[in-house]
């Protein structure tokens, strides 16, 4: 009441005193508005003016850190952007010194407070003061402005270059001397993490970087070890001697690295061409019992790839201990793929081994493998038999994984625990017992009904989501179909556990889906239920990001592929990069239809912007307003976009996309914070969706975006 007093009813006293107040007693003042802001907009507009104002300059760095505060529960109104317009108009920025500016941004992107006018006037007064900063904060306000996704070319060229003037400079370079100033390893790490998720690539800048870091190496702690290791794997500067000192750091001090640090470096190092180093750190991390599902995909991808067939057995049999978020089901999802790969290269006697060795097969499974091995039930006298194709070379479990996950569902608690009579677990664990014991072996549509029943009977009233695109989102997928060209295959980029994967080639007789999956557990359920539903000869299931896949499609498959549909069901901040990469590799026949689901919750505001507006007459696109499955009261669009003639046949042009007004990139970062929320502890109930999916649809309007229903300025 108090604060609001201040604001509302003194709004000129709040301001009018700054100099009597301490740096401590301004933090204080902001942390409190920033608290009780989550109970009220006016306030929340008003502490951008306060904190630009009232002289945020004067804090030292432990209080500005203090200062933010993250508020996942209410969407951002147009009051937050109001003042952080005043905020920026007040010019208060134009006071501050580098440390200050490096700091006050700091703050913002360590609690995810994103105002996009206090931003540019941030940027716009480092600009001039660029070269007093020290290496720590270019580093972090080159962190921050990424971690923000506010990518502020000229902000980022001037950092670079500072950067370069100052790095001690490689043995090689040309050119006069320049001042050596010391960079630590977290700074390093921090400059080619900032750089990596944006499109912003500076060779100069990397080789400098790349030099530094061999100096100083060894003292890195995990952490920088692991960023350093994936931003230049992101930014394809695959350096071998830096990552030949980064992978022996590693496993030196590998007992210090937390699962995602080890993930992130071995998703790094197994880019490499030999990937000696990625298998040696992956065993040493799976000994420890600390290889998470991601490393795990990584490792298991490429054996694959690289026709390591050994080695993928090895890493499936360790899966069934490690489980994979699969609960009680891992050994037998794991016996019964190593089966399949077995009987798919001719291992007759192993295959055979694995299911007996393993727990009771499902009867699809055991008959794909018996059929592989010549109809017996076991192997004749260790002969070799190769397996025909057709009969179990289906959805293979390969690819490569990346940083995070696909789906916004948290898949991680107990549920349905004795329902149905079914063993508690993960809900991946519960839907395919549901699925095995439900559907009948060889029928598509059996499989696809238990699907949609699992989540209705079991889930939906514990208010937990299967995120499936059933109901009306799969009569939009059907329909879109019928108008995709008759030949060709179809591709799915998330296929979570199969369902749509199914119901696809089911659609399709004789043709063939292609799906990739980040998630090693996931696309092992989709495989083992496709081979349930008759399918698992039509259905390749790849294990993967699809940033890390897509580029290898080709090369996976000996006759050329062409796709004439494509289902989008990962996240919606790759949408629109996945569909360019399709098109950069001509992978999209003429007519082709693209399907993208989840583009009002939790969103996909560039692809929409991108498709609608700024595509070159490439795509006609359309947006599609349902109900989401299983979730009720909430609604959701699916885009429909159609390969048109003016861009169908030919690839991408070179010519960049034109750039999104700021609106759209506040939305694109609202999306991501809501898509983080619904994957972390708790995820998002339903009443929370619903008003996300209102609030979206209200700000996507303005922009011109709007579903069939209200007549779509595209």
């Amino acid at each position: 009441a108090a604060l609001h007093f201040i604001f509302q009813a003194r709004p000129a006293t709040a301001r009018s005193r700054p100099k009597k107040l301490k740096p401590q007693e301004i933090a204080n003042v902001a942390q409190a508005c920033l608290v009780c802001a989550s109970q009220s907009k006016e306030l929340l507009a008003n502490t951008s003016v306060f904190v630009a104002t009232v002289g945020l300059s004067r804090c030292e760095s432990k209080d500005v850190a203090n200062i933010g505060q993250e508020h996942e529960s209410t969407p951002p109104s147009r009051a937050r952007s109001t003042g952080s317009a005043a905020a920026a108009r007040a010019g208060r920025c134009r006071d501050f010194n580098a440390q200050d500016l490096a700091n006050t941004v700091w703050a913002f992107a360590t609690r995810q407070l994103r105002d996009g006018p206090l931003l540019a006037a941030i940027a716009s007064s480092s600009m001039p003061l660029i070269t007093q900063f020290c290496p720590p904060e270019l580093a972090s306000t080159a962190w921050s402005f990424s971690a923000l996704l506010f990518p502020h070319g000229p902000l980022l060229t001037a950092i670079s270059a500072a950067a370069l003037a100052i790095l001690p400079p490689d043995a090689t370079a040309q050119g006069p001397p320049r001042p050596r100033v010391d960079f630590d390893q977290h700074s390093l790490a921090s400059i080619a993490w900032s750089f990596s998720p944006l499109p912003f690539r500076d060779r100069p800048l990397l080789d400098a970087l790349s030099a530094s870091s061999m100096r100083t190496i060894t003292q890195a702690n995990s952490q920088d070890l692991a960023n350093t290791a994936w931003a230049v794997s992101t930014l394809a500067f695959l350096d071998v001697p830096l990552f030949a000192a980064i992978s022996s750091a590693a496993r030196r001090k590998l007992s210090d690295f937390k699962v995602k640090e080890i993930e992130m470096t071995l998703w790094a190092l197994s880019r490499l061409e030999g990937c000696s180093s990625a298998w040696e750190i992956g065993e040493q991390a799976d000994a420890s019992g600390r290889l998470g599902a991601l490393g795990f995909g990584f490792l298991l991808s490429e054996s694959m790839l690289r026709q390591l067939l050994s080695e993928e057995v090895s890493l499936l049999r360790s899966a069934a201990v490690s489980g994979l978020g699969l609960g009680p089901t891992a050994p037998g999802v794991a016996a019964c793929l190593a089966a399949l790969r077995l009987a798919a290269a001719g291992e007759a006697l192993e295959a055979i081994a694995a299911l007996e060795l393993g727990p009771p097969s499902p009867p699809a499974v055991a008959g794909l493998v018996t059929s592989a091995c010549g109809g017996r039930a076991s192997a004749p006298g260790g002969a070799p038999f190769q397996a025909p194709r057709s009969a179990c070379a289906s959805g293979t479990v390969g690819g490569a994984s990346a940083r995070s996950a696909e789906h916004s569902g948290d898949d991680s608690g107990g549920a349905a625990s004795g329902a149905e009579g079914l063993v508690a677990g993960p809900k991946a664990a519960v839907v395919l017992q549901y699925v095995l014991r439900r559907a009948a072996h060889g029928d598509p549509k059996s499989v696809c009904d238990a699907f949609e029943e699992s989540s209705l009977r079991l889930l939906q009233p514990a208010r937990q989501w299967l995120k499936i695109a059933g109901g009306s989102k799969a009569e939009v997928v059907a329909s879109a179909l019928r108008s995709a060209p008759v030949r060709g295959s179809v591709l799915e980029v998330g296929t979570y556990l199969g369902y749509t994967a199914v119901r696809l080639a089911a659609s399709r007789p004789g043709g063939r889906v292609v799906t990739l999956e980040v998630d090693p557990g996931h696309a092992m359920v989709a495989q083992c239920l496709a081979a349930h539903a008759g399918l698992a000869h039509r259905i390749d299931v790849w294990t993967g990001h699809s940033q890390d896949l897509l580029h290898r499609l080709p090369a996976m498959y000996p006759h050329r592929l062409r796709f004439a549909a494509v289902f989008m069901d990962q996240c919606g901040s790759r949408f629109w990069a996945d569909l360019e990469e399709l098109m950069r590799l001509d992978l999209l026949q003429p007519g082709a239809v693209v399907v993208a689901d989840n583009v009002l919750k939790p969103g996909a505001p560039l692809f929409l912007w991108r498709a609608f507006f700024g595509a070159a007459g490439r795509f006609r696109a359309r947006a599609v307003s349902v109900p989401e499955f299983a979730m009720p009261g909430v609604e959701d669009w699916m885009a429909v976009l159609e390969y048109g003639p003016e861009g169908a046949g030919s690839p991408a042009p070179s010519a960049p996309a034109p750039e999104p007004p700021p609106a759209v990139l506040e939305l694109e970062w609202e999306a991501r914070r809501m898509r983080q929320r619904a994957a972390g502890p708790g995820g998002v109930d339903f009443d929370d969706w619903a008003a996300f999916s209102a609030w979206m649809r209200v700000r996507l309007g303005e922009l011109g975006i709007r579903p069939d229903d209200e007549g779509s300025e595209a």
